[in-house]
């Protein structure tokens, strides 16, 4: 019990310190987050969820990684730009360019999406961009 309790003190204790950090690191568009980089999902989900105007690049995320971000987020993420750029895996597939979509509906105030090398084909684009129609949002593909 006594364990659990100082792992739980120490993830607070880095979320703080990583909130707390991030502020200049977002404030320049540079805060990589990703599996080799950010373990817990959860954290990274936290920060997202709370980030008003953040500007966050993934990278090394695949689909399955997405997925398990957004089943945390509770309600709307206040995302107004976001770098998916260089994560080869993300949208190679169907799941993938699905997960990128269920973002944009999570993330209402996205106004720039950056997907440069991801492994979207044309296809995709195309899906997205009919799922972001009439918005005045701006999709950058590879």
């Amino acid at each position: 019990r006594v364990l659990e309790r100082l792992v739980v003190l120490r993830q607070e204790a880095e979320f703080r310190c990583l909130a707390e950090s991030s502020n200049a690191a977002l404030a320049k568009r540079d805060l990589p987050l990703g599996p080799g980089k950010s373990r817990h999902w959860d954290m990274v989900a936290a920060i997202l969820q709370h980030s008003k105007e953040a500007n966050v690049n993934f990278c090394g995320m695949r689909a399955a990684d997405l997925r398990d971000i957004l089943d945390k987020v509770h309600g709307k993420l206040p995302l107004a730009y976001l770098n998916l750029n260089d994560n080869k895996e993300l949208c190679k597939d169907e799941a993938g360019v699905e997960q990128v979509e269920r973002l944009l509906d999570l993330a209402p105030n996205l106004r720039e999406l950056k997907l440069k090398s991801t492994g979207l084909s044309e296809e995709g684009q195309r899906k997205l961009e009919q799922a972001w129609a009439g918005q005045p949002r701006l999709l950058r593909p590879a």
